[in-house]
């Protein structure tokens, strides 16, 4: 499969995903918003995303969205996502989505982090 597919192409032909379970390392609050915009309201109805990474991660990306002025960007992002960090010795490094409907239950996984726009799947 091309990595040059974005998730609503890989998704095309799928009834829309009532919600979804994204695990990934890290995350960027500004990729977040792109995915949002690109795909995630195409693919579901309603929009419900639960994104869990890493703690350390997790709390790095707050403190640069804070120290860039981009809260108001977190507080948009909480009307479509929940975002929790999971603490483990060593890192928490999956990347996973899960999209389920009532009609499909759908896994991905993929090598790249919720911070890349070009490609996460």
């Amino acid at each position: 499969m091309s990595s040059e597919h974005n998730i609503s192409q890989l998704l095309e032909g799928y009834p829309k995903f009532d919600i979804a379970l994204w695990a990934s390392y890290s995350i960027d609050i500004e990729t977040l918003m792109f995915l949002l915009r690109m795909d995630f309201m195409d693919i579901m109805e309603p929009c419900s995303l639960h994104v869990i990474c890493d703690e350390s991660k997790m709390g790095l990306e707050m403190q640069r969205t804070k120290s860039n002025g981009r809260l108001k960007d977190l507080h948009y992002l909480q009307s479509y996502y929940t975002l929790s960090s999971q603490r483990v010795p060593g890192s928490f490094h999956p990347k996973i989505l899960l999209l389920a409907s009532q009609e499909v239950i759908l896994v991905l996984i993929s090598s790249a982090n919720a911070t890349d726009r070009k490609s996460v799947v």
